[in-house]
């Protein structure tokens, strides 16, 4: 009974409840159908919107008192103007009274939403109209801020990212609205060469390199979901949008999106110079406090995976202050986060090796994950990186000290005399794998460790004593 006195029962409050309801995104009551199942729920509502839309469009009075409030946004405000488009008697008149309409609402309340709805259903009858449409947008003050997310309703074609250019060109749109052309596989049929042009000249812009990353990540996304290969012109965008990157603290995020661009377009023949130029970049980065290596192991992983060589040049490259800076790189990594060297196959390191071994082998040495536990409950062994630069180093001795230094964690979990113990145990296995002349050295590395190993473990159960003492 409640429900059939308070149930909208003309045109308008019927747009009200249905369409323009719940503006703070909260759950409608209305979204949960009579089966239980939301889904269902919200394509029904969704589909009388579209027929309150209809409605609307032929009753010229209703549609300019709810005109206001459609562009202010609602739940339902984009089926809503799909169906103002299909059952419009005069599209432009309608079209004309929406920009109308928009310029008497405060700019920081205006919603364009109902706009897309109408573009996207008309972009399937008349698209050409809708061109003409989106070319005036251009000239209007009032919607030309809004033309990324207009051109998002329809999909991007060359045309549009033509437009969309010359909007941005002439300082018209804020960058930060190209970021709507990320969402709804907006870019997904442009042709590649429009849109590497237009994300270069975001890219290009104040604060626009993240937005021009969202957005060819996203077509990017969409090539690999058609199952359709990626354009030679968007494989050259990622490859000069990576040459853009500037690196800064906490990225995760845009490291994770970073890695799609590497490993689709620097697998290329001819990609080793620019890899090579980011990995550059990124120890200088790091070696001045601009970002930090755990902000971006993902990206230096991927690197390393497709460009080993010219990655590891550059990473090495100069004096020894700056291959220490290379070496920092991949400290603190291994334990929590996964080593990015480990991407290197043990041949590409070798070859690396090879060019100037001497240096090479120690610096290898420094970097890779030099133990593994093949079970959990089992015993730690070399790694495969570790037994190929033990078999092919000219200087064995150099490449076992640095393996040696590292059975001193610096970061640990549980007891560090453990950890440390348990490394000691790898240098038993070398015996038969090292030259007669290097068994002192090893030796005499084995029990100093092992006083290290009575030191600490001493000191760690002075510590638990301690810790017991005060907590009586």
């Amino acid at each position: 009974a409640l429900e059939a006195k308070l149930k909208p029962t003309n045109l308008p409050d019927r747009v009200r409840a249905v369409v323009l309801g719940g503006r703070s995104g909260r759950f409608d009551l209305e979204e949960m159908d009579i089966d239980g199942n939301p889904a269902s729920a919200i394509e029904r509502l969704e589909a009388i919107a579209r027929d309150l839309g209809e409605a609307v469009a032929i009753d010229e009075g209703i549609f300019a008192e709810l005109l206001p409030d459609l562009l202010q946004g609602g739940n339902r405000v984009w089926p809503f103007g799909r169906g103002l488009a299909g059952a419009s008697p005069d599209i432009c008149t309608t079209w004309a009274m929406l920009i109308e309409g928009l310029e008497r609402i405060p700019l920081e309340k205006r919603d364009v939403r109902v706009l897309g709805g109408f573009l996207a259903e008309l972009w399937e009858k008349n698209r050409e109209l809708v061109q003409d449409f989106l070319d005036s947008a251009l000239e209007e003050p009032t919607l030309v801020t809004f033309l990324p997310i207009l051109h998002s309703a329809v999909g991007l074609d060359e045309r549009g990212a033509e437009r969309l250019m010359v909007a941005l060109s002439g300082g018209k749109v804020p960058v930060r609205m190209y970021r709507s052309l990320a969402f709804g596989r907006a870019t997904a049929q442009v042709v590649g060469g429009a849109l590497k042009d237009l994300v270069l000249m975001i890219a290009d812009e104040p604060e626009g390199f993240d937005v021009a990353l969202n957005i060819l990540y996203m077509r990017l996304h969409a090539d690999r979901s058609d199952h359709r290969e990626h354009e030679p012109k968007i494989l050259e965008a990622g490859r000069e949008l990576l040459r853009r990157l500037t690196f800064h603290k906490g990225n995760q995020c845009e490291d994770y999106q970073l890695t799609g661009f590497i490993r689709t377009s620097l697998t290329v023949p001819g990609a080793g110079p620019v890899a090579a130029e980011i990995a550059a970049r990124l120890r200088q980065a790091v070696a001045s406090g601009e970002t930090y290596p755990w902000d971006n192991d993902n990206l230096l992983t991927a690197l390393l995976e497709v460009q080993p060589m010219p990655v590891l040049e550059s990473l090495f490259d100069g004096n020894e202050r700056e291959r220490q800076a290379g070496i920092r790189m991949f400290e603190n990594l291994g334990d929590h986060r996964g080593n990015p060297a480990d991407a290197i196959s043990c041949k590409a390191l070798i070859a690396w090796c090879e060019g100037d071994p001497e240096c090479r082998y120690p610096l290898a040495a420094a970097i890779i994950t030099f133990t593994h536990r093949p079970e959990a409950s089992g015993p730690q062994v070399w790694s495969e990186q570790a037994k190929a630069l033990v078999a092919r180093a000219p200087d064995l001795r150099s490449v076992l000290s640095v393996f040696i230094s590292r059975f001193r964690p610096m970061s640990w979990s549980g007891s560090r005399a453990s950890q440390m113990e348990a490394n000691g145990r790898l240098l038993d296995s070398l015996v038969s794998l090292i030259p007669s002349s290097l068994i002192p050295f090893v030796t005499e590395a084995k029990a100093k460790l092992a006083e290290e190993v009575a030191r600490e473990r001493q000191w760690e159960t002075q510590k638990d004593r301690g810790q017991d003492e005060r907590f009586e």
